[in-house]
């Protein structure tokens, strides 16, 4: 098994900030939970927390990162310029070497038209470059494709294409690939459903320092697939993803201090690793955090600050969100919902890249 080292934060070789999560799941492929965030379920302020089950795909990188190659050890001209958001000045060079079949310039020329940089944005650019890098190797490339097939993204959806791109590069011992590929297996996406063999990616990407493979791992251990069920394995391995930040691994960990099943009750722990996560762009996890301030479990008792969250919580689409509010509105005049309206609004939440399809929830880690 991988140790507490083998989930430090990952210094992504070729995507910057990791585009979410909850891949695949949609392919995680979309590659991400990452968000992994990933709970389908959450409650309102009458009942107690319910089991989260999270599925997360990771996606597209934010920025494209540059592999140096023995023949490139030196900061090309197109990367400086792009590192300095000087995109247009970028342009030319990229499609003077993207069209001699530079894989390295197609991956970040379909980057800029994914974003609409100095060029109209166009998801069909798009695939038509990352997919002649793709043909030549490139692993962001790969996986990236394979996460347009599972979202549907300027292609027609098609999980098995997906499936196909994302093993190509986790193959290559990509870990970003390998958790996404990870996710297909869990949930049969493309693949036939196999959980030992999803253990096996996700402990792969552990071992390189994937924070939220750990967090799955942690789920596969807490619902017996795949492996034995265990509690303890379980926590351990969301305790891993949460020290490093991992959204997905903040919420299941709160939840574990929450019902005291696992471990002693802690309140105030839950609260600060809901907070946690909450920030983030959790759903569940502002949900969460505003039934403890509704409750005065951990914090002190607060209707403005539980409504704000579930107002923030609403804003983000969750089903259960509007509920809450109405219940914690009975406890409020016109003046305090007002109030926690503004402070919803000022609240700064770095929300996680992410997208729902379905039932599944997508990390966006590559695809930004």
């Amino acid at each position: 098994m991988a140790d507490k080292a083998n989930c430090m934060s990952l210094n992504s070789r070729n995507t910057g900030i990791a585009l979410v999560n909850k891949f695949f799941i949609l392919l995680l492929i979309v590659a991400v939970n990452s968000l992994c965030a990933s709970c389908d379920s959450g409650q309102s302020p009458r009942g107690d927390i319910q089991k989260s089950d999270t599925k997360a795909v990771e996606t597209p990188s934010a920025s494209p990162a540059f592999n140096k190659t023995a023949n490139q050890a030196q900061e090309r001209s197109y990367e400086a310029a792009i590192r300095k958001g000087e995109y247009a000045a970028a342009l030319a060079e990229l499609r003077l070497l993207s069209e001699k079949g530079d894989a390295a310039a197609q991956y970040a020329l379909g980057w800029m038209y994914l974003r609409g940089l100095a060029v109209p944005q166009s998801y069909t650019e798009t695939e038509k470059w990352w997919r002649l890098a793709a043909e030549q190797g490139h692993l962001e490339a790969q996986t990236n494709l394979g996460s347009m097939y599972a979202i549907g993204m300027g292609v027609p959806r098609d999980y098995k294409e997906a499936a196909k791109w994302i093993r190509k590069a986790a193959e290559q011992n990509f870990p970003h690939a390998q958790y996404n590929y990870g996710v297909a297996l869990q949930n049969g996406l493309g693949v036939p459903q196999d959980y030992a063999e999803a253990m096996k990616w996700y402990l792969k990407a552990a071992q390189q320092g994937h924070t939220g493979a750990c967090t799955k791992i942690g789920e596969m251990y807490s619902k017996g697939s795949g492996v034995p069920k265990d509690n303890q394995e379980a926590l351990k391995w969301y305790k891993k993803g949460a020290v490093e930040g991992d959204p997905a691994g903040q919420f299941h960990l709160a939840v574990v201090y929450d019902r005291g099943e696992i471990v002693s009750r802690d309140d105030k722990e839950a609260v600060r690793l809901f907070r946690a996560a909450a920030e983030k762009g959790i759903a569940n996890a502002q949900i969460q955090l505003g039934i403890k301030y509704y409750k005065g479990q951990g914090v002190s008792q607060d209707y403005v600050q539980a409504y704000k969250w579930f107002y923030i919580a609403a804003q983000q689409g969750s089903p259960h969100a509007q509920e809450a509010m109405s219940i914690a509105s009975k406890h409020m005049n016109q003046s305090e919902i007002t109030e926690a309206i503004r402070l919803a609004r000022e609240e700064k939440i770095t929300k996680i890249e992410t997208f729902t399809a379905t039932e599944h929830l997508y990390d966006k880690r590559l695809l930004k």
